[in-house]
This record gives structure tokens, sequence and C-alpha cells, in this order.
């Protein structure tokens, strides 16, 4: 315990020298073990802490607090099946815990089991009394309840999730949340009028949340309503305004709307400096998150990457990086593109050039290897 005190003084040669004589004194001590993998854990060596972890539970095998530190340290190394057996180890040692149940459920969703993630879920509410939740658990019921409302649209169990939705739409405290999951279903289901209905009783709660209407507007109103929702975003200079706008090409003639709109900004904004039909002129800011997104055209390459027009794409990156050329988000860009038009070695030779700009950047440096990896360059991984 006092190798853990002065680990957390920052003293951590001392710490490890204590931790150690500590198991040379007992080397069947769990507590010891337990402790020398929150060592390792704190300087995030990560896989030999889990072997700490796992020396203490071959001495205490049921010991929850070990079981628990093991499950976070499996999930953050992507040990699934490891992280599936923990948290069922862990239900079984507490079975009266919610949370075992819903880590268990959690843990074979992040194995693409997630048929069998409902089946926990729907085994925990078998366990439950009919007035349950008490009123000081019913936020965090309602999020398990929409968690497995989600699990089975993600099955595909559509008609099944919208009447689980209703059923237990009066235990449900998030109803905004409710409200969307439930049109999502409407509209995947085809039932278009309920979902219009719907997309208006949210815009009643909600009247200004604009980003609602672009999923049913059609032509000219949805022109004027996608306009008026991204200028305000670039002129704030929201990084993930594209992420936001993808599902909007899905849907058919909204790619080339949004097309002509973007290039009517680029060209207004870089002509007078001002949005058009607007007589005010944008202060700096907003002019430079304008040139980020449009000048370097990094929005303009994202979208046509996503209508599979590569040439364009390209040819717009490289303007981009002709333009800035040390902004190292435009060559990760555009090792993306090559990508999806096939040129895998020219991928990951631009993803290790990105990854030479900043070599503190994790990110980054996991992209190079996932390039390399799908151009076959094993021998050349960082």
């Amino acid at each position: 315990m006092k190798g853990l005190t002065l680990n957390c003084m920052d003293r951590k040669s001392e710490a490890y020298e204590l931790v150690r004589l500590g198991l040379k004194n007992d080397v069947k001590s769990h507590v010891c073990w337990h402790v020398y993998g929150l060592l390792y854990r704190s300087d995030r060596e990560y896989r030999e802490a889990i072997k700490c972890y796992r020396n203490a539970l071959r001495i205490d095998p049921d010991n929850i607090e070990i079981l628990r530190d093991l499950s976070l340290l499996q999930a953050q190394m992507r040990d699934l099946t490891g992280f599936v057996e923990t948290r069922q180890q862990l239900l079984t040692l507490k079975p009266n815990h919610r949370m075992n149940w819903i880590g268990f459920a959690v843990a074979n969703h992040l194995c693409s089991n997630v048929a069998k993630a409902v089946e926990i879920l729907e085994a925990y509410e078998g366990t439950l009394e009919d007035d349950y939740p008490p009123d000081n658990e019913r936020c965090e019921h309602g999020e398990m309840l929409l968690y497995k409302i989600s699990l089975l649209e993600e099955c595909g169990f559509l008609e099944r999730a919208l009447e689980e939705l209703h059923k237990k739409e009066p235990k449900i405290v998030d109803k905004l949340t409710s409200r969307e999951q439930e049109v999502s279903l409407l509209v995947k289901l085809g039932r278009l009028e309920e979902g219009a209905n719907h997309y208006r009783a949210l815009l009643a709660m909600n009247p200004d949340n604009y980003r609602i209407p672009l999923d049913f507007l059609q032509g000219d109103k949805f022109c004027a309503a996608a306009a008026n929702y991204i200028k305000p975003l670039l002129t704030k200079g929201v990084p993930s305004l594209f992420s936001d706008l993808s599902s909007l090409y899905d849907q058919p003639g909204k790619a080339d709307i949004l097309e002509q709109l973007i290039l009517e900004l680029e060209h207004s904004i870089s002509g007078d400096g001002r949005y058009p039909d607007r007589t005010e002129k944008e202060p700096p800011s907003t002019l430079l998150w304008i040139l980020f997104f449009l000048a370097q055209v990094e929005l303009l390459m994202q979208h046509y990457d996503r209508r599979g027009q590569y040439d364009i794409a390209l040819s717009k990156i490289d303007e981009a990086i002709q333009h800035t050329p040390t902004v190292i988000d435009l060559y990760s860009v555009k090792s993306r593109i090559l990508k999806h038009a096939g040129d895998l070695v020219a991928a990951a030779s631009l993803a290790d050039e990105a990854r030479c700009m900043d070599l503190a950047d994790r990110y980054i440096n996991s992209e190079s290897v996932k390039r390399m990896l799908q151009a076959d360059q094993v021998l050349k991984l960082p």
C-alpha cells in the first residue's frame, strides 16, 4: 500500500521497488499482485497489468474488484472474448447488480453477438418486479430500455423494436430520444406519413433544431433549409459538419443539391467575403473557417469521395495541399480517397507521410498502420 501511495506522489521507481519487495515476501498475496497491476496500469503498460491481474485471480478467483479491473483492461486492449468471459463471471458472482447484466450485454454487443445481448437484457428484465424502477433509478432504467431497443433495431427487428418502445414508453424518462428513435423506426418501416407527423411533433418540442427538416424536405425547400443550416455552422467552424450531413447522401437528389450549394458558397466567399444574398461581410474568424472547409476543399473533397468521383476528389485535395502543404489532415484524407479508389500502395505511402509530419499523433500513426496492413506492407510497419 505504501508503494501505491508513492506511485500517486509520482515516485514511481520507489513504488515499483516496494511492490516487488512485497511480492518477494509473499508471492501468493493477491493484494500485492493487484497493486502491481495498478502500477502498470497507471503507466499504461496494459498487457503487463493484465498479467498481474491474472496472477491475482489465480490466488483469489472470485475477487470482484480485480475482475472488474481486468474487464476494463480487456476492453481497452480489444480482448473481446476475454471481456465477455470476465463480464459473465462477474454476473455469476453478483447477479443482483444491474451493471453486471448491462456489462455482460455490452460485451456481447462488442463481439457482434447482438441477439445474445438482447437476450441478456430481457433476462435481466425478467428478474424485476412490475413496479420497478424506483424514482431514484428511473433515468438509468430508461437508458437501458433505449439501449435494448437500439439493439433490436440493429438486429433488423424493426416491428418488435417499435412495439417494445410503445410498451415501455411510460418507463423511459428521455422523451426526446424516445421520440427520435420512434420516428427512425417508422421511416425504416416505410410508414412515412406517421414519420412526418412525429417529425412535426419533434419540431414542436424543439423548434430550434434545424437539422430535422433536412431528413424529409425535398427540392427547393430542402435547398433553402440546408443553406440556413450549413451557413451558421461554417461560420462557427464545426469540424463534424460533413459527418452530420453524410446520411443525406443516401437520399435521391439531395447529394446534387448539396454539391451545388457548397460550390456557390465557395464562389461567394472567395469573391467578396459574403454569403450569397447577404449584404454584411463575414468577420475574419468566419473567413478563416470557410477557408478551412472550402478553400482547403476538405469538405468538397469528402463530398466527391462519398459520391465515388475520385478524380475530382483527388484534384480538390491536391489544390488544398498546394494551398497549405503543412496541414496533416489533408494527407490523411488524400490517403483515404486513394484507398477508396483502389490504390492501396499509394494510400499507404500518403498515410506514412502524414505520420512522419507528427510522430506524437497516435491517431495518425494508427491510420498509417492500417493503410500499410491493407497494402500488405507488414514489414514496413512503424
